[in-house]
Formats: C-alpha cells, sequence, structure tokens
C-alpha cells in the first residue's frame, strides 16, 4: 500500500515542540477534560477508498498558537485529555507515519507533494481544520476532506464520424504537482505541473477516473462560449485533456479544460467530483458538458441539554445538473430519538425531501429536537439527477439540563479595606436540590457579609436562586475568582470573576501628651486603616532636669495597631523622682514593616 508525501518545511526562526499524549503533565489545579475524537472520511463519492482512513497525524494548537498535543492514530476513535479552552485542530489522513512534532506554522505551510500519475492507487491523502471549545467531558466529531479532486472523463465519437476518425491517445496535461494542505493552491510555475502518461490506441469510447491535486487557475472575464475555451485564453498552468486524432489525412487535437463551468471557469477544487463527457462531432466540433456538485453540513454543537433545539445548516452547490437539476435529500437515524426538520417541515427517517437549486445554489437549515438523552448520529444522503450521492454526518449528543451561574460584582475595583459584594446567581430546569459550591483564585470570599472571617474554600447553596459573598482582594492588581456549581447528580458550571486591588498610602501622625506628671503619652493617627497587625516603634529623646543638673535619655514605645484600625497609642512610665521634670528633645519612629504582607498598603509617619 502506498502514501503520500506531506512536507513540513524547516524554520529556523520559530520552534517549538509537540508533546505526545503521554508525555503531558499530570493534572494539577486545573483539571483536565477527557474528550474522544471520532474521525471520518467524507467525499462527495463512496468508492471504498475515496474515504478511507489508515492512519492520522492529530496536532492540536491552544489560543496562544502553542502545540498542546500531538497524537497518531489508527483507528477511528482517539481518546485525549485537555484542559478548558479553545483549541485549533489540525488532521492529515494517510500519511502511512507518525510526522513528529511541528510548529503552528509547519502545520499552516504543509505540503502534499505526490506523483500526479499514481495519485489515485493508494489511500488518499485527506484533511481537516476546526475550532474546537473543551468545556467538559464529551465526543468530538472530526470529518476529514479529501484533499484532492475527482475527475470522471469520458468521451465518444458520434454518428458517422466515428468511422472517419482514428484517435491515437488521450493525456491528462498540466496536473498539478503540489498543493498546500491547509490553505487555497494554484500552480504559478511549470515546476508545478506534469503531464500524465498517454493513454493510445483508446478506440472511439474511452472512460476513465483521475484524481487531481486542486489547481485553483480562477476565471477568465469575457468567456461566454464553450468554443472560447481553448489554449488562447487558458491561464498557463490551467489543467487539461488533449485528445490527439486523425481524419482523412488530417491531423486535429482537441483540448478540453476543466474547471467548474464550461466557458471562464479554469478551477479544479478540492474535494470536487468533475465529470466530463465530451462528445467529438466533427473535425471542428465537440460538446463537453462538465457537472459539479458540493454538499456542506456544518456541524451540529458537540452536547446540548434536554428541550434544546440542534441546528445546522444544508448548503448544496452544483453546475450543469441533467434533468432539470432536481436533488433528493433523505437520512437515517443510526443513533438518538429525537426527529429531525428540514427548512421547517417535519422529515421522517428514510423519508425523501426534494432540493432544487435556484441558479446552482439552495440552502435550508436543519433542526433537530430529542427528548431524552443519549448520543446522536444522523447519515444524511443527497442523490443527484446524473446519480451522484453525497453521504454526511452529523454528531451530538443531549444530556441532563446543567446549572447555570451567573456572578455579579457591585465594586470591582477595591482598596485593601473595601469589599464587594458578589451575588451568585444558579438557575437550572427540572432542578430543587443542593448545590457544593466550590471557590479558587486570587480574591478572598466569605459568607458572613458584616466580617472577614475564615476565606470560604466550599460551601453549600441550597437550592436554585440567588446568594450574595463578600470579596476581599489580596494583591494589586486582577484578583480574578472562580466558583464551580455542582448538583447532586455530578453536573457542574463555572463562573470567574475579578476585583481589580487599589494600592495606597496610610499615613500616620504621632502627638504627644506630657499632661499627667511623671508620664509621656503618644498617640498614632492614621488616614487609614492597616489590613493587618503592625508595630509602629517610637524612640522619644528626653532632656531629664534634677535641680541644675540635666540628663539626655532615649526611650522605646511599642505601639501595637491593630488590624482594621487607624488609631492606637502608648504610654510611658518614666520613674522620675520628686522634683524632677523633663522635656521632649527629640523623636524617631518607624513602622516594622512598610509596606503590608499583600502590598495593598504602604505605611508612612507624617
Amino acid at each position: 500500500m502506498r502514501y503520500y508525501l506531506f512536507i513540513l518545511t524547516a524554520l529556523l526562526t520559530f520552534t517549538c515542540a509537540c508533546a505526545e499524549h503521554e508525555e503531558l503533565p499530570a493534572p494539577g489545579s486545573e483539571e483536565r477534560m477527557r474528550l474522544t475524537l471520532l474521525l471520518r472520511g467524507e467525499a462527495p463519492t463512496r468508492t471504498g477508498e475515496d474515504e478511507a482512513l489508515h492512519d492520522v497525524n492529530i496536532y492540536l494548537f491552544d489560543r496562544s498558537g502553542l502545540c498542546a498535543c500531538h497524537l497518531y492514530a489508527t483507528s477511528a476513535a482517539v481518546g485525549v485529555e485537555l484542559l478548558k479552552g479553545r483549541y485549533t485542530l489540525y488532521a492529515v489522513a494517510n500519511a502511512g507515519r507518525d510526522m513528529g512534532d511541528a510548529t503552528l506554522r509547519q502545520i499552516e505551510q504543509m505540503t502534499c507533494d505526490p506523483d500526479p500519475a499514481t495519485l489515485g492507487d493508494g489511500p488518499l491523502p485527506m484533511s481537516a481544520r476546526q475550532e474546537i471549545e473543551v468545556t467538559g467531558d464529551g465526543r468530538i466529531p472530526v470529518p476529514l476532506t479529501r484533499a484532492v479532486a475527482r475527475v470522471d472523463f469520458s468521451f465518444s465519437v458520434q454518428g458517422e464520424f466515428a468511422s472517419r476518425l482514428t484517435v491515437r491517445s488521450v493525456q491528462l496535461r498540466s496536473a498539478a504537482r503540489t498543493m498546500h494542505l491547509f490553505r487555497d493552491s494554484r500552480a504559478e510555475l511549470a515546476a508545478h505541473v506534469a503531464d500524465l502518461p498517454a493513454v493510445t490506441d483508446p478506440g472511439s469510447e474511452f472512460s476513465a477516473t483521475y484524481y487531481l491535486l486542486e489547481n485553483r487557475q480562477g476565471t477568465v472575464p469575457g468567456i461566454t462560449a464553450q468554443g472560447q475555451k481553448d489554449s488562447a485564453h487558458a491561464p498557463a498552468f490551467a489543467t487539461y485533456f488533449q485528445i490527439e486524432a486523425s481524419a482523412a489525412g488530417v491531423e486535429i487535437i482537441y483540448r478540453i479544460f476543466l474547471g467548474e463551468n464550461n466557458t471562464s471557469d479554469f478551477n479544479i477544487i478540492r474535494n470536487r467530483v468533475y465529470r466530463l463527457d465530451v462528445r467529438i462531432l466533427g473535425m471542428n466540433a465537440l460538446d463537453a458538458r462538465v457537472t459539479t456538485t458540493s454538499l456542506d453540513v456544518d456541524p451540529f454543537e458537540q452536547q446540548y441539554e434536554q428541550g434544546m433545539t440542534a441546528r445546522s445548516e444544508l448548503q448544496l452547490q452544483c453546475a450543469n445538473s441533467p434533468a432539470g437539476g432536481s436533488y433528493t435529500l433523505r437520512y437515517v437515524r443510526e443513533q438518538g430519538t429525537g426527529t429531525l426538520r428540514v427548512n421547517g417541515l417535519l422529515l421522517a427517517p428514510g423519508a425523501d425531501f426534494p432540493l432544487h437549486p435556484y441558479k446552482g445554489e439552495v440552502t435550508v437549515p436543519l433542526e433537530y429536537t430529542q427528548p431524552d438523552v443519549g448520543e446522536v448520529r444522523l447519515n444524511l444522503a443527497l442523490e443527484g439527477p446524473d446519480g451522484v450521492l453525497i453521504e454526511r454526518q452529523l454528531f451530538t449528543s443531549f444530556i441532563k439540563p446543567r446549572p447555570h451561574v451567573v456572578c455579579t460584582i457591585d465594586k470591582p475595583r477595591l482598596y485593601a479595606m473595601d469589599r464587594a459584594i458578589a451575588t451568585i446567581t444558579v438557575s437550572q430546569t427540572g432542578y430543587t436540590g443542593k448545590y457544593t459550591v466550590s471557590c479558587s483564585g486570587t480574591a478572598s470570599l466569605f459568607i458572613n457579609l458584616n466580617a472577614d472571617l475564615n476565606p470560604a474554600t466550599s460551601l453549600t447553596f441550597p437550592g436554585p436562586g440567588s446568594y450574595t459573598l463578600r470579596v476581599r482582594p489580596e494583591a494589586v492588581g486582577s484578583n480574578p475568582f472562580t466558583l464551580t456549581v455542582q448538583d447532586a447528580e455530578g453536573q457542574r458550571a463555572t463562573t470567574t470573576a475579578s476585583v481589580v486591588g487599589l494600592k495606597r498610602t496610610a499615613t500616620y501622625t504621632l502627638n504627644f501628651d506630657s499632661s499627667v506628671a511623671g508620664e509621656l503619652s503618644v498617640m498614632a493617627q492614621g488616614d487609614y486603616p492597616v489590613p493587618e497587625d503592625v508595630n509602629l516603634i517610637v524612640r522619644p529623646t528626653l532632656q531629664l532636669y534634677a535641680g541644675s543638673s540635666v540628663t539626655t535619655k532615649t526611650y522605646t514605645m511599642p505601639i501595637s495597631i491593630q488590624k482594621g484600625r487607624d488609631v492606637a497609642g502608648y504610654t510611658l512610665d518614666l520613674g522620675l523622682a520628686a522634683g524632677q521634670s523633663y522635656a521632649l528633645s527629640s523623636y524617631t519612629a518607624a513602622f516594622s514593616r512598610t509596606v503590608s504582607k499583600n502590598g495593598m498598603v504602604e505605611y508612612r509617619v507624617k
């Protein structure tokens, strides 16, 4: 079995290794969610290898562009553990090997470079890019689309001209040799295209299937007739079939250019099916009909609660469809017990819903409701007038209603001694029981609104309703906190809020009092309370008088200011003898610490 070469461009200016799944760090304070990635191939035709997945390389990048996980899988269901958040998933199928670590830039620049002549000989290259949001355990469908276009080509020589024309060869020319896997591709150099080997002596009738890399050569304005879609008007590297023949001694070359229509379009787009039925009518006349059909179905969300409606949208685009262009949609419900509405009309499993594209397009909404808890898998099948059959799958699951939590803060900016009130509102359809609530984060939360007791790390709400908590900042800047509310059945909801801590200065003024004989008192008065017990050490220097003698002495007066207070004092008994007196000469004063432990208050003495 052959596989394809996927090129990861080497980068010298940016490196970032992806960790293999088993090397992810063990869960810490942030809980990891268990996910199952459901891999499946999607192609407009279901012909075995067109949708076959033999192996898949999966890369998950977080919002900062760092690789959160790289997986190599050979099964359709892959388990992975991720932290909650948004990720971008890239998947590459049928590489035939573990492609190893890669940076986001390398993945986005990845190219596929097979031999165009043997592109259809093995499992076809497939890819996927999708945004996922991890909010809890669950199953995530990952549809991988065929990275190549399929061309069903046939020709026949019509009428009496069949006995006169000898077809020597038919050849596909200017096929793309390389393409970008995760962005649009266009051949721009001669080295980017190649001619496939010619089929010699095909007779007067011929049919074959080709697989081609994407080659978006664009449109050429002004081409209004099929006869103008020729070498003179085509872009330099447009892909085409060349039929070489002769009749009555005249050499004839027919060139049939591919594209989205019979005139101005020269695009070959991945995961499309092109059908060319060429009828050679004469020496210079041929009739080439190009038919294209594509079907896009938006995925359901990963989970819905009972009572909610899963919504999607089906978009059908087609060109040159025969038999009036009528299509039929039907579906099979493999898992689930609900009902599907198409364009507002109830559609039973197996029943037909007609689609009539207007100007080659039609879009219809899909709505699925289900009263029961469980997994849902719908297989959609679109059958076209030209025999094309396109299938798509829709996945989701319905769960019991979860708690819904909203937190509002009355004061978002706080000084150290300020307190905010957080109002927590919990609602949940059909549930009246208790909730266990866990609290975490930088800010501290308290149940008692009138005092700061021990911060709450867990508490209980008696049922749905609104509850108030007291919030205290513990640092300058953002103080986020998270509340996780869980019902008795283990269903959880999380809300995150934040208050901003502001820094300020507490300035204290000293007032000395010597009105009581033999004592010296000092009172420290501040303009802001202290957020913790703190000591202010005052050292006065006194002149002691005893008759004609004078003595100088320094004392220590420790003032203890209690948490939440802005005033405190100290009285010093000088132990003077009868007839002694004193006078304050000078003093020094300093706090035992200049800044509070949480950094929010700076202490100063005026």
